[in-house]
């Protein structure tokens, strides 16, 4: 009984032990998003998500793979510069290892196992500093290796091999890419003639160094090298990106971008033609921030520097023989290479291939090349389906049903469905179920007031259709939204409405003003009657003597005391003279003349 107990209880620590060992090994790229960090496996599957209150946004990352610790910076937070967090403890909590006020400006950062250090550069102060994280991690103290007035550091990776660190500077008077030892001595310049490299970093598999160059512009680059800068070649020289930073897995290389919101890769053996893709977006989720730090699992382990050695000397030696024509060698060169220590290396041939002695070259079996036969041409070929060789050694990709494309690249359901239609994969071919239009890709639709209802609701809104620009969502991020419709049309008709009212009063209240400025403005008709002689000659003061002899004529506006009896004076104005007697005075003699004695 006793025994049974104790093998039941040893088999549960191994299993309590291995689930935590499968929980933190399961993801294989981790990447900051503001106060957040997102744990995915290669297929793009999110398999953790850890989130620091106390954080502002976070800035770099870096791994230890030996204490299972994750090591961020934040350059904003108050709280804190560097946080850790331990994965197998399968909590949110977080420890800050580090605070500097008035913020730290730490962008690049990366962990030495065999120091038990971290190295971060630092874009304000210019330098690059170490901060031990051993046993007395709240007793130590940063302490610059590197002293780089006239640069800005930014970018910052480890040789764990070679024992050397490598960074970027973006002072674009002076961009480059520099070594030096760990402890700062030995520092030189291996890449200068660039514009703004962003990041940089080390594959230990193939002993390569990757590095992002924001080009002037709207240009960027993913570029590669020797540990030494030799052999430098192009990757990625596209557009339309603002990259951040950039991590190397086992077959991918990853970097994060501003402009999409996401996780760009590529294939490690890619060539310039083809085109990166997509692997992660964050655009449509409620994140605040961008996505910055990233950080590949497969190159923060152990490093095997005895094979990463030999592999370096192999890749030094192949991109020596690649370009050379085993045909033209004679008997003389043969045997110098037969004295010579490659001569094994230069006749193994892999994948089944054999050594051609009259070609003095290796010669492959269908479906392999290289100096050795070593690439396999179905080698991450496929994205997402079954590589095959055919007869005249070409590659073809079955793909699965979801899939289409000459390598199995394209989802053919990527933006097929238009107005918010569900796409469904149905005997290999694309099916929209539409729910608030009809089509074939759900394009046909009148009734833009449910076409916004359903845009809210399901948070589409990059959707290949013109009634989006119509549609105005109040709260994007939540799942009861509300919406506007944006009618030209209505707004067309009420500005002409408004306009037509607005005029009209216009209209009236210049008829009013005219009436009444008109009105003020006419001077008063003054009539006098005369009774006059015909002969014309009549005294003022008398009037004819004989009935036959006169007669009456009128005159307006008289003011002439000869004539009319009536001064000359000024009519009424608009507004009432302060001197009311002078008034008085002109009415009284308007009455006096036309025979009212009212004065």
């Amino acid at each position: 009984m006793v025994l049974n107990d104790t093998r039941l209880f040893v088999i549960l620590i191994i299993s309590i032990l291995m689930i935590n060992i499968n929980y933190v090994i399961s993801w294989d790229v981790a990447v900051t998003i503001g106060r957040e960090i997102h744990f995915f496996s290669s297929d793009g599957t999110l398999v953790r998500k850890l989130t620091n209150q106390n954080a502002t946004s976070f800035s770099s990352i870096t791994y230890d793979d030996a204490s299972h610790n994750i090591y961020l910076s934040d350059k904003k937070s108050k709280n804190g510069s560097i946080f850790v967090n331990n994965l197998q403890s399968n909590k949110n909590d977080m420890t800050t290892l580090f605070t500097k006020k008035n913020g730290s400006y730490i962008m690049g950062m990366i962990y030495d196992p065999l120091s038990k250090s971290l190295f971060w550069t630092n874009g304000k102060e210019r330098a690059i500093f170490r901060f031990p994280v051993g046993t007395n991690v709240t007793l130590a103290k940063p302490e610059m290796v590197l002293n780089l007035t006239g640069e800005i550091p930014r970018g910052l990776t480890i040789d764990l091999c070679s024992r050397r660190l490598y960074w970027t500077n973006t002072n674009k008077s002076s961009s480059s890419i520099s070594s030096s030892n760990i402890d700062g001595t030995n520092r030189t310049v291996i890449i200068n003639d660039l514009y703004e490299p962003v990041a940089v970093a080390i594959d230990h598999r193939s002993a390569k160094l990757y590095w992002l160059d924001d080009v002037e512009g709207i240009h960027y680059k993913v570029e590669k090298s020797n540990l030494d800068g030799t052999n430098r070649e192009t990757l990625v020289y596209q557009r339309h990106q603002q990259p951040f930073h950039i991590a190397i897995g086992r077959d991918k290389v990853y970097w994060t971008d501003w402009v999409y919101g996401g996780i760009w890769c590529i294939e490690k053996n890619m060539k310039l033609k083809d085109s990166p893709r997509l692997w992660k977006s964050f655009e449509s989720q409620n994140i605040e921030g961008h996505p910055t730090g990233l950080v590949a699992h497969d190159n923060a382990g152990n490093v095997d520097c005895i094979m990463m050695t030999k592999a370096a000397e192999n890749n030094n030696l192949m991109n020596e023989k690649k370009n050379t024509d085993y045909n033209q060698y004679d008997a003389s060169d043969i045997s110098i290479k037969e004295n010579n220590s490659t001569s094994k290396l230069l006749k193994l041939c892999l994948n089944g291939g054999y050594y051609n002695e009259a070609k003095k070259a290796c010669q492959c079996t269908q479906g392999y090349n290289g100096l050795h036969c070593e690439q396999s041409l179905c080698q991450n070929y496929c994205l997402h389906g079954e590589c095959k060789v055919s007869a005249n050694n070409t590659v073809q990709c079955d793909c699965v049903p979801e899939y289409s494309g000459i390598r199995c690249e394209k989802y053919i359901c990527s933006d097929y469905c238009l107005n918010g239609g569900n796409c469904s994969v149905r005997q290999g071919e694309p099916f929209c179920s539409c729910q608030f239009s009809q089509g074939h890709r759900c394009e046909e639709t009148n009734d833009i007031t449910t076409i916004c209802a359903a845009i809210c609701a399901t948070q589409i809104y990059q959707l290949n259709m013109s009634y989006i620009n119509f549609c105005r969502c109040s709260e994007r991020n939540s799942t009861n939204q509300e919406y506007n419709i944006f009618d030209y049309d209505s707004w067309v008709n009420l500005l002409i409405t408004i306009f037509s009212i607005i005029v009209g009063i216009l209209t009236i209240i210049v008829i009013i003003l005219s009436y009444f400025v008109n009105k003020y403005r006419r001077r008063p008709r003054v009539k006098k009657r005369f009774v006059v002689s015909k002969s014309g000659i009549t005294p003022l003061t008398s009037r004819p003597q004989l009935p036959d002899d006169h007669c009456e004529i009128m005159i307006e506006n008289c003011c002439n005391m000869n004539i009319c009896e009536t001064p000359c004076f000024e009519p009424k104005l608009r507004s009432p003279q302060l001197n009311t007697k002078k008034k008085e005075d002109k009415n009284c003699l308007l009455d006096h003349v036309d025979g009212n004695n009212a004065c």
